[in-house]
């Protein structure tokens, strides 16, 4: 048992100090690079299907990537910018949320309280973030959590479209924890501010003697509340995996993700009577939500990930991977039109807001098949290695309700009334 004294809100239960991470990282690519290097060294010497490097120091740097150029390249070998927030400071920082993580990545910050961030300076569009190199189904109002997570990379600018995104600001990749070869065991609370709390649990190790047959188990329970009236943001994460590694060429992972989530959107800080040059930013408390008691957003996610790796020799290995999201949304809110009502002459009334009142139900289903070859040659003193791959995304919308609206006016008091 172990006690931060750095964040004293947070408990860990680790029996084991020492471990070895022996996971599987089947990253898919489209088309074909060639990769030519002189120095011996800028290829590390771990085998590529190896996604996970176990590491004992707690070092908050990652020197490697595999998702750029789906083959085992250094960072500073990469020819883009790639800025990588490991588990390490995910843990010190205690960062619940995504959007706590990449305050870590210089040029990325969150462009509202949703899960949606600025880029260089481009917002991200909603063609959804990618979890070990494959596109998902965008998470965008509720920023997911992070105990399952490893390491996040944030690839800037347009060469990010190798990740099958078109982002131009550049593309945010989670890469998810994976089996350990040794047993290993940790429990974490976590408190805070308005009655946020977070249990989590973290559970690996072989399932037979040989190690094999690998597993692990991440899970977490949130309760959290916020500053705002009416708005809080609870969920529950459970994220099992297994893999099994017969031998040094052929390693395949199994993993699930559920993830679901129940909140409020946080539409900001209403004004009343703005005028240009003369806005009062206290004209209204900062805890003012316009939203009402009975409000929410539930969203639930199952994504199932399952890869295999294989090397043929040394010089000829094969990599596959498949992911099916389903993801689905309900959302009864109640939120402003962005304008004020008008008076008998259309004039507006600055201390009276129009509301509307509106329910969506969505359904969605994601599949993504990425595989590829990697070729390893030589030539004179030149070391080349040249990538043949297929990727397949394909997004549907299984069934939607329509959109049920009603309006309503907000006053000056900050007391919901009906105009009938």
């Amino acid at each position: 048992m172990s006690f931060n004294a750095y964040n004293p809100g947070i408990i860990h239960f680790i029996p084991t100090k020492t471990f070895h991470l022996a996971g599987l990282g089947c990253i898919i690519f489209s088309g074909v690079i060639h990769a030519q290097k002189i120095k011996k060294d800028s290829i590390p010497v771990t085998i590529q299907t190896v996604e996970i490097t176990g590491r004992k120091s707690k070092d908050y740097i990652s020197d490697y990537s595999f998702a750029a150029t789906k083959i085992a390249m250094k960072n500073k070998d990469l020819p883009l910018t790639l800025n990588t927030v490991t588990k390490e400071l995910i843990n010190d920082r205690q960062a619940f949320r995504l959007g706590d993580v990449l305050k870590n990545v210089a040029g990325v910050s969150n462009v509202s309280f949703y899960n949606q961030y600025s880029i260089r300076g481009i917002s991200q569009n909603e063609e959804g973030q990618i979890i070990n190199g494959m596109r998902t189904r965008q998470y965008y109002f509720l920023q997911p959590m992070t105990p399952h997570i490893e390491r996040v990379e944030v690839f800037k600018g347009p060469a990010s479209i190798t990740m099958s995104s078109v982002d131009p600001g550049g593309t945010i990749n989670m890469v998810t924890k994976k089996p350990l070869a040794n047993s290993r065991y940790e429990v974490s609370l976590s408190g805070g501010s308005f009655d946020t709390y977070r249990l989590s649990a973290d559970v690996t190790g072989p399932l037979n003697t040989s190690k094999t047959l690998l597993y692990r188990f991440n899970g977490a329970h949130q309760h959290a509340q916020s500053f705002r009236d009416h708005v809080k943001n609870n969920g529950i994460l459970i994220a099992p995996s297994i893999s099994f590694i017969p031998n040094d060429r052929t390693s395949v992972n199994v993993e699930m993700i559920y993830n679901e989530m129940n909140g409020n959107l946080d539409r900001g800080q209403p004004i009343f009577g703005a005028v240009a040059g003369k806005t009062d930013l206290n004209s209204t408390p900062v805890s003012l939500n316009l939203g009402a008691p009975g409000d929410y957003f539930k969203t639930k996610d199952l994504t199932l990930m399952g890869s295999l790796a294989h090397h043929f020799n040394k010089n000829i290995s094969f990599n596959a991977s498949y992911m099916k999201q389903f993801w689905n949304e309900d959302i009864h809110e109640t939120r402003t039109t962005n304008s004020f009502v008008p008076d008998i002459s259309n004039n507006q009334i600055s201390s009276l807001v129009m509301m509307q009142y509106m329910e969506r139900i969505q359904h969605w289903s994601v599949d993504n098949i990425n595989a590829y070859f990697n070729f390893t040659y030589r030539t004179g003193s030149l070391e080349h290695q040249t990538l043949v791959g297929y990727d397949s995304h394909i997004w549907e919308k299984k069934k939607r309700r329509k959109t049920r609206c009603r309006k309503r006016f907000h006053d000056e008091g900050w007391n919901s009334k009906l105009i009938l």
